[in-house]
């Protein structure tokens, strides 16, 4: 497996990673954000997953809301016996959800619950998509806050995702 630096950081990553959004279904299909966990292959999911890791992949991608929640939980189902420390893991904050100042920081303290783990690789404030959104990041004291947490370890390394071109 070739692999490649992500920027400064260091971190040498599989060209392909792998994503924890589209999870198959047990009737067939894939999941979404409001899928029913008894509705998603977790078995078939951790399989995939240990197949994937095993062939070289070494980059999981998730989110907080992703299957309503519950593709942390599967990732941490997934990265326990010791392939926790073969990927990069990174997961994505709900920029919709801060109301306060201590948001940020209570989200990603359950996230690393669901996940399993003590740390994150790559934390995302997610869905930086409108003006309102950065306001809201900014207001709440979010970049403080994973900033703190990025010196602490429990964020390795921090970004911003987005679905729009540009702000």
């Amino acid at each position: 497996m070739e692999y490649r630096e992500i920027g400064k950081t260091g971190c040498k990553v599989s060209p392909l990673g792998f994503g924890m959004m589209r999870l198959p279904l047990k009737e067939g299909g894939q999941a979404g954000n409001a899928t029913n966990i008894e509705e998603v292959d977790v078995e078939k999911t951790i399989e995939m997953v240990h197949y994937a890791i095993d062939h070289g992949i070494n980059y999981i991608d998730t989110a907080f809301n992703y299957v309503g929640g519950n593709s942390e939980k599967i990732v941490g189902q997934a990265l326990a016996g010791g392939y926790r420390d073969k990927v990069y893991l990174a997961t994505k904050s709900p920029t919709w959800m801060y109301k306060t100042e201590n948001d940020f920081d209570s989200l990603l303290a359950k996230q690393l619950e669901r996940l399993q783990t003590d740390h994150i690789d790559f934390g995302f404030i997610h869905c930086i998509d409108e003006e309102s959104d950065l306001r809201t990041v900014q207001e709440n004291g979010i970049i403080d806050a994973i900033l703190e947490l990025k010196r602490k370890g429990a964020v390795r390394h921090i970004g911003l995702s987005s679905h729009t071109p540009a702000l």
